[in-house]
């Protein structure tokens, strides 16, 4: 019977030395600086209804913070924003966020999880203006992006550098000229592989001037020489025609990419600039 109780006393003081490191805000923090990230989140596994409030935002930041580094972009957003008022985190957990939001191409939400950040230091309100710059880029919004940097235009700002790749990126929006898909189909049916030039990709384009011109030059050899209802002529031209719709479609589909490629170079540089800043204030 003795020795019964003591091994559950044992075994209450060890869970409650284990448990004193879970909800030690310290400890959590400990593992974020030696990039334990993984082991962190073994720590967001317990009933948080056994902390206090303190306690539970810590462990969210903290947790955010992990999923952040592992690249658990959704994960982190459901523990950045489970941060309290009241904590000292509240406004690195919204920019973290907002950060994440528009990694995963939604600036809207993005915006959102700004605009909820507290009044805090000069950084901070230098950080939400930039925030909401690279909301407005990221949904190609010129006017509005154009409206926000004329109101810190002239300002004495502390990440300088950032805000001139802004402007930067404000520049390259407006003087971008989307390709139309009307024009490269049009381009291509009059001259295959036209259309792929058009949008950028000029091999591609050559080989398509090459690959069609040959077929259409070996059906009317064919067709001249044996006669155009000859098997091998009809084979022809029936490579012909296949090769020269999906010459059409194809520059269709190159104008597409070109647009996606510069939307999505666009994006990636935003998402670093405004990281470089988020990482300064909240390191």
């Amino acid at each position: 019977m003795t020795r019964g109780l003591a091994l559950i006393f044992i075994l209450l003081i060890n869970f409650a030395a284990i448990f004193g490191q879970i909800s030690d805000p310290g400890f959590a923090k400990y593992l974020n600086e030696k990039g334990y990230y993984s082991d962190l989140l073994q720590l967001d596994k317990p009933d948080k209804g056994l902390l206090n409030v303190q306690q539970k935002d810590s462990l969210n930041y903290y947790s955010g913070w992990a999923c952040y580094n592992l690249q658990l972009i959704e994960r982190g957003i459901k523990s950045f924003s489970s941060v309290g008022q009241e904590s000292i985190f509240y406004n690195a957990s919204r920019f973290f966020a907002s950060w994440s939001e528009f990694y995963l191409g939604h600036p809207k939400k993005g915006i959102d999880y700004a605009n909820q950040t507290l009044p805090g230091t000069h950084s901070e309100r230098e950080l939400l203006q930039m925030f909401k710059i690279s909301g407005a880029l990221l949904q190609n919004n010129v006017p509005a992006a154009d409206s926000l940097l004329a109101m810190i235009r002239g300002s004495n700002l502390i990440y300088a550098p950032q805000w001139e790749r802004m402007e930067l990126h404000y520049n390259r929006l407006v003087e971008f000229k989307p390709k139309s898909y009307g024009m490269a189909g049009i381009l291509s049916a009059v001259l295959p592989g036209a259309g792929k030039i058009y949008a950028g990709q000029k091999g591609a384009g050559t080989s398509s001037i090459l690959l069609v011109g040959a077929l259409a030059a070996v059906t009317l050899e064919n067709g001249l020489k044996t006669g155009w209802k000859r098997w091998n002529t009809l084979l022809a031209a029936s490579l012909f025609s296949v090769f020269y719709v999906g010459n059409i479609y194809g520059s269709i589909v190159s104008v597409k990419v070109y647009r996606e490629r510069f939307f999505d170079e666009l994006d990636r540089a935003i998402l670093l600039d405004i990281n470089i800043p988020l990482r300064n204030i909240y390191r």
